[in-house]
């Protein structure tokens, strides 16, 4: 396996291969209606341009509008809504938890309207939460910027510890992974098969990559990566990946067989692939956009996606540097709800125009907060008569 070799494109249809660049996350067909698009697409212009650093109107206006929008499109949130004062502040715009995900279809315009839906993992009762879009041009435009702002501007050879997109047609990150193959890297090999993660495949690319000196980026779920990394201690093996070389991790090990904390992780990555720059990236299927940081410091948002701490009983805000439940006000979630309330523990830790900085403490144990149960009830209710 050659690791510098230029991945190829393949017809998703055909088959899955572990040396894909995919052209993005594929959309199933669909017939959109005229007039709902053309409602829709000011609003994504004023969302693109934002990405792409225009400022001519403030992130308050825009979330505001596009609150707007989403209080009359999307009807399970529309009578969620109903009764509540027109929020003056993007900070008052009634936000809904994930796990409604699970149980509502959360998206602006008719089921026909829907080109892409990204799924979570699951639950232990089964339930999976959905987040609809009718593209995934914003998606892509987010993740890309935030790839470009956190990751080296030189395109490196990359070893993508997760399924393509054709593999995994329903995950937000392996879509992310197939927009950066084809767009931030130079040739990227997949390292899953149809068995899952074809772990000596990755194996022979770092052995590869070591041997020939250059720098390399190694883009993997935490869980996927320490199971590489077992095997490679497993078989006293270790490679020294050359300067400049980046890790980025993702996720956590819930209902997995083997958890490490991020130390824990970090360490056991340095001692089987050198002194590499590890890179973080925190996202969630229910939020268009990702937070990146490095290895022991804050996560960044990016200015598209401002970030609040919460109570979990009451859910008023907390001062910054306060730990609360993370709340995201996301631009990038135009077809769905613009404000996500999370049930991940963290605080705000600096603000600045570039994006807010949070340092991420764990998901919340126990049951769900008291807060949030009480907006999922309301946001489930059957619908008045």
């Amino acid at each position: 396996m050659d690791y510098r070799r230029q991945s190829e494109v393949v017809n998703q249809h055909d088959r899955g291969s572990n040396r894909v660049t995919p052209p993005g996350h594929p959309a199933r067909p669909n017939s959109h209606d005229d007039h709902a698009t053309k409602m829709t697409s000011p609003l994504r212009k004023r969302v693109r341009d934002f990405i792409d650093g225009a400022r001519d109107t403030s992130f308050g206006e825009l979330a505001l509008a596009l609150h707007a929008h989403q209080r009359v499109r999307n009807l399970p949130y529309a009578r969620f809504c109903a009764g509540r004062p027109v929020p003056r502040s993007w900070t008052e715009i009634p936000t809904v938890p994930t796990d409604v995900f699970r149980y509502a279809a959360l998206f602006c315009g008719e089921s026909s309207e829907v080109g892409v839906t990204f799924r979570t993992s699951g639950t232990t009762d089964g339930a999976r939460g959905e987040h609809h879009l009718r593209d995934t041009g914003v998606y892509h435009a987010s993740a890309l910027a935030q790839i470009r702002r956190n990751l080296p501007t030189a395109k490196l050879a990359a070893l993508m510890l997760a399924p393509t997109p054709a593999q995994l047609p329903d995950s937000s990150l392996s879509s992310m992974l197939g927009l950066m193959a084809e767009q931030h890297c130079a040739g990227a090999t997949f390292a899953w098969d149809d068995g899952g993660l074809d772990v000596d495949a990755g194996i022979e690319w770092i052995a590869q990559a070591a041997a020939h000196g250059v720098p390399v980026q190694i883009l993997a779920t935490s869980f996927a990566l320490v199971h590489v990394l077992d095997i490679m201690a497993s078989r006293g093996l270790a490679a020294r990946l050359a300067t400049g070389s980046v890790l980025m991790t993702t996720g956590g090990f819930k209902g997995k067989s083997r958890s490490l904390d991020p130390d824990q992780l970090d360490a056991l990555a340095r001692t089987h692939l050198g002194d590499v720059e590890h890179v973080v990236e925190y996202g969630m299927t229910e939020l268009g956009s990702q937070l990146w940081g490095r290895h022991g410091g804050p996560l960044h948002a990016p200015p598209w996606c401002r970030v609040t701490a919460h109570d979990p009983q009451t859910l008023s805000p907390v001062s910054d540097g306060v730990d609360g439940i993370l709340r995201f006000t996301d631009l990038s979630n135009i077809d769905s709800v613009v404000s996500v309330q999370t049930s991940d523990l963290g605080s705000v830790v600096a603000r600045a125009d570039d994006g807010d900085a949070i340092a991420l403490r764990g998901r919340l144990g126990g049951a769900r907060p008291r807060g949030c149960s009480l907006l999922v009830d309301e946001l489930l209710a059957p619908p008045s008569r």
